[in-house]
């Protein structure tokens, strides 16, 4: 039998649960990688919030999904677009080196909510989300999981 599917906050299950206010969601499965593919569940309000929790969890878990650029990866970048490095970059307010960051970075999913650990992008064909919807099976399995989950780390 297969490890069941993490989620990343059961804690939140309860609150999320019944909550009137939250018009998306509030539980999502995503999915990251191209091949081993890492599957997670997440209570959130939203998408983009579903996000922000499933990349803190990846920084945590499964941190080679995510992806850093270095100066070497901008240099390339600037070749590739006929431009000469200059000394004074990285240098956001300079338009030239914000197109190199542009191709540099093309394809990736930027995480700016928080500063991670392991990266900064997650390649934005590797990952996806879909929402659960509301009280099907998966549904009331994730919540039954979270609640037991929960009730274990209040015992320990």
């Amino acid at each position: 039998m297969a490890d069941p599917i993490p989620i990343a906050n059961p804690s939140e299950c309860e609150f999320f649960e019944d909550n009137s206010f939250v018009r998306e969601g509030p539980l999502w499965l995503l999915h990251f990688g191209a091949y081993g593919e890492t599957a997670l569940y997440v209570w959130a309000d939203g998408c983009e919030s579903a996000f922000e929790v499933a990349t803190e969890w990846l920084d945590d878990n499964a941190s080679g999904h995510l992806v850093s650029f270095d100066e070497s990866d901008y240099r390339a970048a600037a070749d590739e677009l006929g431009l000469e490095w200059l000394s004074s970059w990285p240098d956001y307010s300079d338009p030239d080196f914000e197109r190199v960051a542009e191709h540099a970075e093309a394809d990736h999913t930027m995480i700016g909510h928080t500063t991670l650990e392991h990266g900064t992008h997650v390649a934005s064909w590797e990952w996806g989300l879909r929402e659960v919807e509301k009280n099907s099976d998966e549904w009331r399995a994730v919540a039954e999981r979270s609640r037991e989950l929960e009730a274990e780390a209040e015992a320990s």
